[in-house]
């Protein structure tokens, strides 16, 4: 899953969301949405915001305050993601990589731009793809074999942090 969506999509969309679930006991659509809601800015999340039709749309105080932890708990899941490149090739995959010295600095590169980029205060959105925070030329300057390795290893934490997402 891709969270890419969401930057296309009006930040009342997700407030609404929540608050309309809520409300008629749709509980599968929260996650999403939280999610999504946690990404928007913080006067947003604790003032509510304005739709096309002069709506204020605003969060309980209860959701407010899920919202503002998600987003915590998010930051710190990131640092799981940045586990990957930063603890570079394992033993088992080495053998099948053929420039180890060229792909190890270029791990080292993908892990530094990755810390920068998650140091951001705003940036918490631990499901985005790999090419929204990397140029391709970073990536392309891995082996065929490390780049399916490490793309398949970082979208295997996007998938297990997607599962965990109910529990933030």
């Amino acid at each position: 899953r891709t969270s890419d969506y969401h930057s296309t999509i009006p930040s009342y969309y997700h407030i609404a969301t929540i608050t309309l679930a809520n409300q008629y006991d749709i509980p599968n659509v929260l996650p999403p949405a939280f999610y999504a809601c946690a990404l928007l800015p913080a006067d947003e999340v604790l003032n509510g915001t304005v739709d096309g039709n002069n709506n204020r749309w605003m969060l309980t105080d209860e959701d407010k305050t899920r919202c503002i932890n998600g987003r915590e708990r998010m930051k710190l899941l990131r640092r799981k993601q940045l586990q990957v490149p930063i603890g570079g090739i394992d033993d088992e995959h080495s053998d099948e990589c053929g420039t180890i010295n060229s792909c190890t600095g270029s791990f080292e590169d993908i892990g530094q731009i990755l810390d920068e980029t998650w140091s951001l205060p705003e940036s918490a959105d631990v499901l985005s793809d790999i090419n929204v925070h990397i140029d391709d030329e970073i990536t392309d300057n891995l082996c065929a074999q490390c780049r399916v390795w490490f793309t398949g290893k970082y979208d295997a934490v996007r998938a297990d942090l997607w599962s965990t997402l109910v529990d933030v």
